[in-house]
């Protein structure tokens, strides 16, 4: 598109070309129409002969620096920009182009800082580098795990590009995401303020940069106003929500713990409190040593004839699994466990399944090293595991080696973790109800007699009479009570504040509250058999959008009761939804069953709850239903749009087709597909990550933990 005299100086002046440029108008769409070509080296060259008569000029010093940044040469760019910055350090292009050079640099807060000062000097509208520069400081935040500052500038984006889709993809799929935790989804209003507070127009004021996103200013002010009136509790939220933004995330729990300590509401207090600590990584600085220990061997084929016994099971080689990149793997590779293996799992009880204790490498003799046995064990672990491997084969192994840290994980997520080794024939079933059974024990037992560095090294249970660690214990029961999303949890976290005597968390009536107005931490506590349709219906799109499962379910089964809404809602889509947040999947089954009822009903058509099922019949591991399904799904609904593509998804997830669309040969089937086994993956380690079943995440979200 052809420049003219009223188009926006591209130094990002604010000012029209025919009032700064009008010298340079033939050569800057010159210049624009080389750029819409690609044509970036020869825009370059012709940049560089320009600045010989026309030398100093902003428009072109920025756009030289654009091009030099898209060709990688850094170094030059950042000497333009400086020049720039030199004679002009409020250039809002210069400065957005400084972000992207101090983010390429891996200069995170330097970047987030010189794209604040270029949002604060743009004219309206901003400048196309100003937003680009936001687009790609958000998505490296994505990248590097800050979710809560990079949600901050996925939001600023979208108000600027409210059609842009791949911001709002973006968006979506953090909202969506279970491992995001639920309090940093939350959208705030910034400007929303009491109307009877004296200082009313003063906060207005000087939260009113933050309208544009330049948070950096409107935090300065908040800050001034905060000394003026420290009760208002509105001025330190509002700040501490800018200071993540920012990613100054220190001065955001100083705030937060500040909020926590006025006069507002429990609920106001503990979220606070939750959302300081999971922006605070000293949270987790009472950690769980990860050590190997070496131990040389006697007689390596003795060894292994003493490694069959039921404390110890054999698992798959990883060839990875080397001490070194220029060794041989290790041979073998075994689990030790706390108690003898059961021989079968009918009827196994949670007290019966054996615990893995740490995991065993068995290296054979090499050159300039004799055979060795490596031992990966957790610290609370290490004498337990010691004591198997003394009882099974000491007379193989030579004295251990010295304790050699391989890493670390938090105490907390420590306590909330298991490893066991269940039989291969424990019914599916089963072994949810165990893991329901273990998770209960987890969180009531495991954790309450577990020091926690947020409680100053106390553990849950000391710290419940201290009146002083209140609202730290109420936080961090939140975060694990919004982690764990399962159905199955039911009312643990209830049951948990009232062994250790805290305060109970007391079901919500809206009353003529808009449900919008329900933070997402307090959803699932809403009576949502008291709320009027039109709110059940926002709040099931809300809980949907924001994965907010625990409210989810209890809104999408309020529901289906409402005969009111018979009719007016898809009851079919109503009850898959269901079974996907289901965690037992029986239950899923059954929900699908309904499901299914309700789409014959309204003569919809069965194929997407039916490939469901054919993925849940997989999980569990039941040959003859996935068949059945399998079929049915070809006979009827091969032809209907997309379910091919999601069916050979299912497929070779599941083994038994390759991607490019060939069966995979099972031993002796010939051309024939290897159908699942049952309980085909019974005999795994089981662990909070594989609890939630095949492609589906661990519900336990840790700050820090890696």
């Amino acid at each position: 598109m052809a420049l003219d005299p009223y188009s926006p100086c591209p130094a990002g002046t604010g000012k029209k070309l025919k009032f700064c440029c009008a010298d340079l108008l033939g050569e800057l769409d010159k210049i624009q129409r080389m750029l819409e070509g690609d044509q970036r080296l020869a825009c370059l060259e012709y940049i560089e002969k320009l600045q010989t008569r026309f030398p100093g000029r902003a428009c072109l010093l920025t756009t030289q620096a654009q091009l030099l940044l898209e060709l990688g040469r850094t170094d030059e760019a950042k000497r333009v920009v400086d020049g720039v910055l030199a004679t002009a350090a409020a250039n809002p292009v210069a400065l957005a182009e400084s972000a992207l050079i101090a983010l390429g640099q891996g200069d995170v807060p330097g970047a987030i800082e010189a794209l604040q000062m270029g949002i604060a000097a743009s004219p309206n509208p901003m400048p196309a580098t100003v937003v680009d520069a936001i687009a790609s400081i958000g998505e490296s935040l994505i990248a590097v795990g800050d979710v809560p500052t990079a949600l901050g500038h996925l939001l600023l984006l979208a108000s600027l590009l409210p059609q842009d889709e791949r911001t709002l993809t973006l968006l979506m799929r953090l909202n969506a995401s279970p491992q995001v935790p639920l309090l940093f989804k939350e959208e705030p209003d910034l400007f929303e303020v009491p109307a009877d507070a004296p200082w009313r127009e003063q906060f207005l004021t000087a939260v009113d940069p933050a309208r544009r996103g330049a948070w950096r200013a409107a935090a300065d002010n908040l800050a001034a106003l905060g000394e003026k009136v420290p009760e208002a509790a509105v001025v330190w939220h509002s700040l501490a929500i800018l200071q993540t933004w920012l990613g100054d995330h220190q001065r955001a729990i100083e705030a937060l713990r500040y909020l926590a300590s006025l006069d507002v509401s429990r609920d106001e207090q503990v979220e606070a409190e939750a959302l300081a600590q999971l922006l605070d990584a000293d949270s987790n600085t009472e950690r769980i040593d990860l050590l190997m220990v070496a131990y040389p061997i006697t007689n390596i084929d003795e060894l292994i004839e003493k490694l069959s016994d039921r404390r110890a099971a054999s698992t798959p080689v990883d060839p990875a699994a080397c001490t070194d990149q220029n060794e041989p793997p290790p041979r073998h590779s075994y689990v030790l466990l706390d108690r003898p293996a059961p021989r079968t799992g009918a009827g196994l009880t949670r007290d019966d399944v054996p615990n893995v204790l740490g995991h065993v490498l068995i290296f054979g003799r090499q050159t300039d090293r004799e055979a060795r046995l490596e031992m990966s064990v957790a610290r609370p672990n290490l004498a337990a595991a010691k004591a198997v491997l003394a009882e099974l084969c000491a007379a193989q192994l030579g004295p251990a080696g010295e304790e050699e840290k391989r890493g670390d994980l938090p105490s907390g997520q420590w306590a909330l973790s298991w490893n066991w080794r269940l039989p291969e024939d424990t019914p599916v079933d089963q072994v949810h109800k165990l893991l329901v059974e273990q998770r209960r024990y987890a969180i009531l037992q495991r954790w309450p007699t577990t020091p926690l560095a947020v409680l100053g090294g106390k553990t849950p249970q000391q710290a419940g009479p201290d009146a002083r660690l209140q609202s730290r214990l109420l936080g961090a029961i939140l975060i694990l009570e919004l982690s764990f999303q399962e159905p199955s949890v039911g009312d643990v976290f209830v049951e948990l504040r009232r062994r250790l005597e805290l305060p109970a968390a007391t079901p919500i009536e809206l009353g003529t509250t808009p449900v919008e107005r329900v933070p997402l931490a307090r959803l699932h506590r809403v009576d949502w058999q008291h709320v009027d349709d039109e709110s059940l219906i926002n709040a099931n799109s809300r809980a949907l959008f924001t994965a907010a499962q625990l409210a989810l379910r209890k809104i999408v089964l309020a529901i289906l009761t409402r005969d009111s809404l018979k009719g007016k809602v898809n009851r079919a889509q109503l009850y898959g939804l269901l079974a996907r947040v289901e965690d037992d999947t029986s239950q899923a089954i059954q929900y699908l069953d309904q499901a299914r009822a309700a789409a014959d009903e309204a003569k919809q058509s069965t194929a997407m709850l039916d490939l469901q099922e054919l993925a849940l019949r997989m999980e569990r591991g039941e040959p003859e239903e996935f068949g059945r399904v399998l079929s049915h799904i070809q006979m009827h609904h091969a032809r209907e749009p997309g379910v091919a593509q999601a069916l050979m998804q299912i497929l070779v997830e599941a083994g038994l087709m390759t991607p490019d669309g060939r069966p995979v040969r099972g031993p002796g089937q010939g051309e024939a597909m290897a159908a699942p086994g049952p309980a085909a993956d019974a005999g795994k380690i089981w662990t909070p990550e594989s609890e939630a079943g095949p492609g589906k995440k661990s519900a336990l979200w840790v700050p820090g933990a890696e």
